[in-house]
């Protein structure tokens, strides 16, 4: 159904364009990795070995012949760069160029498409002065330009080549044409419409330090389209953690650090002006040193790091909302026709009374901003830089929202109802009850599982928080787990196959007993018909009718102490096999110590590349905790980052196969360690890391740590 066009379209141009613009990027795409991955592959990427380029001899003589050439390729350079520059003034490059069709990943979308998607408002405006505004996705950047080139940011340059009145622009593999209107643009930078541009380094003057000097820390600032904040709230991580994926610590000795996933390393670093190139084992990669930027291009997308200060992790002052008015989907319809829309997935608003709120649908919460004038309404829904406009009516506990001109037979109609949970302008809440409540479940196959799905408002809002924030492999979790995990069977909604995803799916429900329009919906995907028929584990989930921020605050610690006494119950009675590894010193294959201890038999995996017992089958699940083994000579090594370990505590020392290990717990690169230590002996010192493992008494984690032996 094309029923979300608008939506679909936006959020297909943020992925083309990922890497290109902050304005720009994309969570919604199922290629889309999550940090940790995506530092993994950065990490193997740039992964650092301790390699010295060799000195290359050069003779006085040779070297005088490669500077004279040197000199006469850079003014052969100048002359073509002149000339181009000639040529282009000539053909008056400047003026207004208004999207015709871009091309991404060998998908051409039409003009039409665009328009019918909202963005046909895309625009460029190149002035005389070399200045200009970028308007992508509504939002105006202020650029620069020389013939031939646009450059955003002051670090992101773009080609682009003019024939007649079009305009060919490459943004890293996005291909947008572009068709120009009126003569040229004689306004400066400032002329232009739309006002200052969001996120440039400019207006994050204070979040970062640009002194002139080298020396210090660069964490991640922008990396696939992203900037920081954007980063932070896509992967639903701490702005502070979400900087440490990635960085670079650059020494007053001009020694230099790279640090991705949980990997830091020694790197080779040349600076030359604004030219920077790191090399890694035996692999190079350019980028540039700016205004206190340091830029890369990395697999197609840029990474952008920065000495960050405290003001870049400091969150907006929260503001006092009032009380949300909660409105649920009823149903969906193109204008052109007369019947709703079939296998509607659920949506909601939350309207807040300062005039913003929070859209509920297609598996994400998009902030939006509202006004009421009478009984018209205009929303706009606000995510990762792109707006979608909405207008329409409210009338009594109806509101009617149209995505597009609703007189255009395409455009979509989204009718809602008022639940009546808070109070709401001229609400009939208790209507709105009834029909929920009257709304029959879809008739279930014979043979598909599914019950009613009713329980408590508490345990649908545990159930939630358990999903989002606790369950350990929430992906891999069958629909038989969650209901055990709920207590009862969920509400069949109905049962489809992907043509897309090549796949069966199924939609379940669990329902607040006291409000029926508190529930979380669940997908469950066939994703092995062949080798695991009938098996369907959960794809996706959201929840609708309530605010599951508050759900999480209330509660996450007693929902987490509920699963950490379920994991110890169950690792009482897990059956367990011998499992051995043997861990090298850094750069030393013919040393090593062997770690021999138990395992559950079913649930752990060993990462080989990482020395990690990953608390998960799949090694490289988002969010699984893990045992990390390290080796050195001596204790003090594990030490060499300490300067750099945040909430550094001492705590109690643990004994592990007979030796006394110093404990501590800290901080670094993104994760809250624990981490136990000791010399075993002249030529042998051991790290014990562990990640989001219970290692509480009775846990599986301090089951394994107290049947470790060393050999």
């Amino acid at each position: 159904m094309r029923k979300h066009m608008r939506l679909a379209a936006a959020l297909t141009a943020l992925m083309l364009a990922a890497g290109s613009l902050a304005a720009c990027g994309g969570s919604g795409s199922s290629d889309a990795k999550a940090p940790e991955t995506t530092a993994a592959a950065a990490a193997e990427t740039t992964a650092a070995a301790e390699t010295t380029a060799e000195a290359k001899e050069t003779t006085a003589a040779e070297t005088k012949a490669e500077e004279t050439k040197a000199e006469e390729t850079e003014a052969e350079a100048k002359e073509t760069e002149a000339a181009k520059e000639e040529a282009a003034a000539e053909a008056g490059d400047a003026g207004r160029y208004v999207i015709w069709e871009y091309e991404g990943n060998g998908n051409k979308v039409t003009h039409d498409i665009l328009v019918a998607a909202g963005m046909g408002d895309t625009w460029l405006e190149l002035y005389e002065d070399g200045t200009g505004k970028f308007n992508l996705f509504q939002t105006p950047l202020d650029i620069t330009w020389k013939p031939g080139v646009i450059t955003v940011y002051g670090t992101s340059n773009y080609t682009y080549e003019i024939e007649g009145d079009t305009l060919y622009m490459d943004m890293q593999g996005v291909y947008y044409t572009m068709k120009k209107e009126g003569g040229a643009v004689s306004g400066g930078s400032g002329s232009s419409a739309g006002g200052k541009a969001s996120g440039t380094a400019a207006a994050a003057g204070e979040t970062y330090i640009n002194d002139g000097t080298t020396p210090g820390v660069y964490k991640l600032w922008k990396f696939m389209g992203l900037s920081l904040d954007e980063f932070s709230e896509a992967f639903g991580v701490p702005k502070d953690q979400a900087a440490e994926y990635m960085q670079l610590e650059i020494k007053e000795d001009g020694k230099a650090f790279f640090t991705a996933d949980d990997e830091t390393n020694e790197v080779e670093l040349e600076i030359d002006g604004e030219k920077v190139v790191l090399t890694a084992d035996g692999e190079s990669m350019e980028g540039t040193m700016k205004d206190g930027l340091i830029t890369f291009e990395m697999e197609g997308t840029e990474l952008v790091l920065a000495r960050l200060t405290d003001a870049a992790f400091a969150d907006a002052p929260a503001e006092e909302k009032g009380e949300a008015t909660v409105w649920t989907g009823a149903y969906t319809k193109f204008v052109g026709d007369e019947d709703p829309a079939e296998d509607e997935e659920p949506f909601s608003l939350e309207l807040y009374e300062d005039g913003t709120g929070v859209s509920h649908r297609d598996d994400l919460d998009l902030k939006c901003t509202w006004e009421l004038d009478g009984e018209d309404m205009k929303m706009t829904e606000t995510f990762m830089g792109m707006t979608i406009d909405y207008t329409g009516t409210m009338d009594g506990n109806e509101l009617h929202l149209f995505n597009g001109d609703p007189e255009d037979d395409f455009t979509c109609e989204y009718v809602y109802t008022s639940d009546g949970s808070t109070p709401a302008p001229a609400s009939a809440g208790a209507k709105a009850e009834e029909t929920a409540a009257e709304q029959p479940a879809a008739e279930r196959p014979e043979g598909v599982p599914g019950g009613d799905g009713l329980v408590s408002e508490e345990e649908v809002q545990k159930g939630y928080v358990w999903m989002s924030k606790v369950a350990k492999d929430i992906f891999n979790t069958t629909y038989e787990e969650l209901a055990e995990h709920m207590g009862v069977e969920g509400e069949f909604d109905k049962e489809e196959y992907s043509e897309h995803m090549g796949r069966n799916k199924r939609y379940y429900k669990w329902i607040s007993t006291e409000n029926p329009t508190h529930f979380f919906y669940v997908n469950f995907d066939e994703k092995d018909a062949e080798g695991k028929p009938g098996v369907y584990t959960i794809s996706g989930f959201n929840s609708s009718g309530f605010s599951s921020s508050e759900a999480e605050a209330k509660y996450l610690e007693e929902v987490q102490a509920e699963e950490d006494a379920a994991g110890k119950a169950a690792a009482a009675n897990a059956a367990m096999k011998d499992f051995s590894v043997d861990v090298h010193p850094w750069g030393e294959k013919e040393d090593k110590v062997t770690f021999a201890m138990q395992i559950p038999e079913s649930g752990w995996n060993y990462d080989e590349a990482k020395d990690n017992l990953v608390e998960n089958e799949d090694i490289n699940a988002f969010g699984a905790g893990f045992i990390k083994f390290k080796v050195e000579k001596e204790v003090g090594k594990f030490d060499f980052y300490k300067d750099k370990f945040e909430n550094y505590k001492d705590i109690d020392n643990r004994e592990i196969g007979g030796v006394t290990f110093q404990g501590r717990t800290y901080k670094n690169i993104g994760y809250d360690w624990t981490e136990y230590i000791a010399q075993l002996d002249d030529e042998h010192a051991v790290s014990i890391g562990i990640v989001r493992v219970d290692i509480s008494d009775g846990s599986m984690g301090d089951k394994i740590l107290n049947s470790i032996e060393f050999k």
